[in-house]
């Protein structure tokens, strides 16, 4: 089996070696030159950095050798299907010794559905060995029904998905310019990264500029309480109502309530602890607003709800003013 037949059989396949080792390099070079400026510019180290983010979206190419990555790619995979295809969006992301949870199966296309793309490439700029957070995979489940958005930043999110497809998953090991491609409907995710070794990847989102996709149900997603479409917006309530201060600016209900907590004693949880996570949700805030980036694995918000956002909101504030949440804090 060839590796387009695969793709259209399996959802997915690998092009072995396909990307130059002198292109790999450089490209690699230039993202972690570019992490450390991002990374100086809000005045925290490289590990601090990756932490928090491990995802950034890219408005051009023009790091480094990517224009010629893309034009391969887009003549062989052109070539291959017998159709021209567009760029939707670029991506880096990374995985390292700072930053190594699983990202849990899910189905990109549940989360454009108002602008969908067909496929992803996601090439490899390091070796992706066993255990260092590599993709996997459900063969021909691109086939299946799109689900929902699955919101794995939810504090109580469990991967039901690979519990359920636990006898199906395959996992993909790679080398140092080999590309993957996947289809947007495939389940997919990837495991912890337990080496803690290095694992940057370039991603690419493509789309078919023919009709060759029927139209698609693609539902909308379904938010949690707190989570990916709402921890924002929870939290600056939450930090508001702790602080008994209106504010609209993220950055300064962080400040106010860091402020707060180093000024309150005998409190139920580890203000330390706390304090850090906070800090940690304005690092990505800030890099979010200014510099693209996301967070890969879904953890910021997460570890905030834990140390800090649950113990004064366990009824998310309903019906409590601010001296009710004050005095559990």
């Amino acid at each position: 089996m060839n590796e387009m037949q695969q793709f259209k059989e399996q959802g997915f396949t690998v092009f072995r070696n396909l990307i130059d080792e002198s292109h790999v390099d450089s490209l690699k070079s230039e993202v972690i030159k570019k992490i450390y400026v991002y990374a100086d510019k809000l005045e925290v180290n490289f590990s601090k950095y990756t932490f928090c983010t491990g995802r950034w979206l890219l408005n051009d190419n023009s790091i480094g050798p990517i224009e010629a990555i893309e034009k391969k790619l887009s003549d062989i995979i052109a070539n291959e299907l017998g159709t021209q295809i567009s760029i939707k969006k670029r991506n880096i992301t990374c995985k390292n010794k700072f930053i190594t949870n699983e990202v849990p199966l899910h189905q990109d296309i549940s989360y454009s559905p108002s602008d969908p793309y067909d496929f992803t490439t996601w090439i490899a700029l390091n070796d992706v060995p066993l255990g260092s957070g590599e993709l996997i995979f459900v063969p021909t489940s691109q086939n299946f029904n799109i689900e929902p958005a699955i919101d794995f930043w939810s504090p109580d999110f469990h991967d039901k998905n690979k519990d359920k497809f636990k006898n199906s998953i395959v996992n993909i090991h790679l080398r140092k310019g080999d590309v993957v491609m996947f289809d947007s409907r495939l389940w997919h995710g990837s495991n912890k990264n337990l080496n803690q070794q290095d694992r940057y990847a370039y991603v690419v989102r493509w789309k078919y500029e023919d009709t060759r996709t029927p139209d698609l149900v693609i539902p909308n997603p379904i938010p949690s309480e707190f989570g990916m479409w709402t921890c924002y917006t929870e939290t600056k309530k939450i930090l508001s109502q702790i602080q008994n201060k209106a504010s609209t600016d993220l950055n300064n209900l962080i400040t106010g309530a860091i402020s707060h907590l180093d000024t309150t004693k005998n409190m139920q949880f580890d203000k330390t602890k706390a304090i850090i996570d906070l800090k940690n949700l304005a690092v990505l805030h800030n890099a979010a607003n200014t510099q693209n980036a996301g967070d890969l694995c879904g953890i910021i918000y997460k570890n905030l709800w834990y140390s800090l956002l649950r113990w004064v909101c366990s009824d998310k504030c309903n019906g409590m003013d601010s001296s009710d949440i004050q005095s559990k804090i």
